[in-house]
């Protein structure tokens, strides 16, 4: 009788062992709860309906070597927060813009980072955002942008010709 008691102990370590070990994360075998992200799967440009963030954009061209890149955010579109230093509904936003020279073989040309902090205001259904862009004369440019709401955690990315 205690042979067999000790074979069941053992028994049930050979198998406790292993399903402990690979819930954890040992062994090299990962929980079905992580989830695989490509960084360069832009198919979410193709599906508006997945991102609640969806800008308008507009590029006006003043002088010669210069144009304004403005964007347009609906406020019900962005997550205000009272959780800041000032303690009032506030919402962040970054903007990242990369300017690409499409005459010169897609040349880079420009860049700019920002993070801008927009107050809540009632009366104004939308923020307007004007980015100034450095440009050549007679020179045809492509646009990235890349919009973050901090708050919410959702990103949108447009190519703008």
């Amino acid at each position: 009788m205690r042979k067999y008691s000790e074979y069941i102990i053992r028994t049930l370590f050979i198998i406790a062992i292993p399903i402990m070990c690979s819930s954890c994360g040992f062994l090299g075998i990962r929980p079905t709860t992580e989830v695989n992200t490509d960084p360069n799967d832009l198919s979410y440009i193709y599906n508006p309906s997945r991102n609640t963030l969806n800008p308008r954009f507009k590029v006006t061209t003043r002088l010669d070597r210069e144009a304004t890149l403005g964007i347009m955010l609906l406020r019900n579109e962005l997550l205000f927060s009272e959780a800041n230093e000032s303690g009032s509904l506030q919402s962040s936003v970054d903007i990242y813009v990369r300017v690409f020279n499409v005459t010169n073989n897609r040349i880079l040309t420009d860049t700019l980072h920002t993070t801008i902090n927009l107050l809540f205001n009632e009366e104004l259904p939308e923020y307007i955002v004007d980015i100034p862009l450095r440009i050549e004369p007679r020179s045809k440019y492509n646009v990235e942008v890349q919009i973050k709401d901090l708050l919410r955690h959702t990103s949108h990315h447009s190519f703008i010709p």
